[in-house]
């Protein structure tokens, strides 16, 4: 019985299939950040390699992804190698090098003649600066060591048009004085802000939203200010040593109301008058009802005894 191939429309549901290159590489998550080389609106994503390519991509490398989503994309092949990977195999020469060994090389796509790259390279060969005139933009590498931006005397300034992204397995602010964080309105007044100093925190914003399946709340001392609460719970349980309510008019509506006293349940009323349907039962040890003027009996019949 001869075998049938059965071909499959890979492209046909797949938002994205073409060549990407190599961004980034976390070998302990087995993912590997890619910049798709075809239009997209994002050109930048994580993806995963399959099994054949984990041990064996690095920075700058032509690959082949392709994913049915934007947020599933996976590498398949591998296109070409960086050209620095490959450098002490072939002949390319670098644009300009320094005596210490650190070099400038201008890369060319294989898949775009005309798509060149500028990159610098440390003397152990490590991508430090990229700069991309096509796409119009610029990276900065630190592969191993750590990269920083010191103004010992000055302020640092990140400006952008656009997004400003921070993307880490920890992300640390910290500031000696105070840190702020705000958005301001077209209009240049100052909207939601958010800051911190070393003993306080403070949130300004016209509308807060909080949401949460488990929250816990501790207060030393608490207060609230507002005109209005409203507040809807299936379940509701207050603990305390000594509960104050003061308020000129409460209303409470409920189908049941049970209370029980240990001690002493007392109540002091200018009048009080108390409306009944059905029964109105009382039961004690002893009983003493006291008036200083009139005490009124009024019913269709008295039974005493």
């Amino acid at each position: 019985m001869p075998n049938t191939a059965k071909i499959y429309e890979l492209t046909k549901k797949t938002p994205y299939f073409g060549p990407a290159r190599v961004l980034a590489v976390d070998e302990s998550a087995n993912l590997v950040q890619v910049r798709l080389l075809k239009t997209t609106d994002r050109p930048e994503v994580w993806c995963r390699p399959v099994l054949s390519l984990a041990q064996s991509l690095a920075l700058g490398d032509e690959v082949l992804v392709m994913g049915e989503k934007i947020d599933d994309i996976y590498i398949v092949e591998l296109l070409a190698h960086s050209r620095v990977a490959d450098m002490d195999q072939t002949q390319v020469i670098p644009a300009a090098k320094t005596k210490a060994g650190a070099f400038v090389v201008i890369d060319t796509e294989k898949s775009n003649a005309d798509h060149e790259i500028i990159k610098i390279f440390s003397n152990q060969k490590e991508l430090v600066f990229e700069y991309d005139a096509k796409a119009e933009k610029s990276r900065i590498f630190a592969r191993s060591g750590d990269l920083k931006l010191m103004a010992e005397m000055g302020d640092i300034a990140l400006n952008a048009a656009g997004k400003i992204k921070f993307n880490a397995e920890k992300v640390e602010i910290t500031g000696r004085s105070q840190v702020c964080l705000g958005v301001s309105r077209l209009t240049g007044d100052s909207g939601t802000s958010v800051a911190l100093d070393s003993q306080r925190v403070r949130i300004d914003s016209s509308e807060m939203k909080i949401s949460a399946k488990r929250g816990t709340l501790f207060f030393t001392e608490l207060r609230y200010a507002g005109k209005k609460i409203f507040a809807t719970a299936g379940h509701v349980r207050i603990m305390a040593r000594k509960l104050e309510t003061t308020a000129k008019t409460i209303l409470e509506k409920a189908d049941n109301v049970y209370r029980k006293v240990k001690r002493l349940s007392q109540l002091q009323a200018g009048r009080k008058r108390i409306l009944v349907d059905d029964t109105f039962y009382v039961k004690s040890n002893r009983s003493v009802m006291k008036s200083d003027k009139d005490f009124k009996v009024k019913s269709d019949k008295i039974h005493l005894g």
